[in-house]
């Protein structure tokens, strides 16, 4: 059984981000890519551990899959059987000549709530 996607607002802006990159030279291209990583998510919801383990956090519920050159960063929650998209970024962010790599949970990284239906 697939979890459930939940999409969190970083996770959101940086898609939105990514697929107005891609309009700006081609619509299209944009629509089929934004389209195809979305598609990859749902995918993944339901082997949610076939990503990698994220290197910089290596926690084994937080993983990452690749739809080059963007890794979508996500977290298994099993006590609500979800899956949360944290970030799509680019493979390889640079800063001037120099690779940086990007810590996967920021300090001000919202996570978003998940009611247990009890109320």
């Amino acid at each position: 059984m697939a979890l459930q996607v939940v999409w969190t607002q970083s996770a959101l802006s940086d898609l939105e981000q990514i697929v107005c990159y891609v309009a700006a030279d081609d619509l299209e291209a944009a629509r089929r890519f934004g389209t195809s990583l979305i598609q990859r998510v749902e995918q993944v919801a339901s082997l949610p551990r076939s990503g990698r383990v994220v290197p910089e956090i290596n926690e084994d519920a937080v993983r990452e899959i690749i739809l080059t050159p963007y890794r979508i960063v996500y977290e298994i929650f099993n006590d609500t059987q979800s899956l949360h998209v944290l970030r799509v970024w680019h493979a390889a962010r640079t800063c001037g000549n120099k690779q940086v790599r990007i810590p996967v949970r920021p300090a001000l990284w919202s996570r978003p709530t998940v009611s247990s239906g009890s109320g």
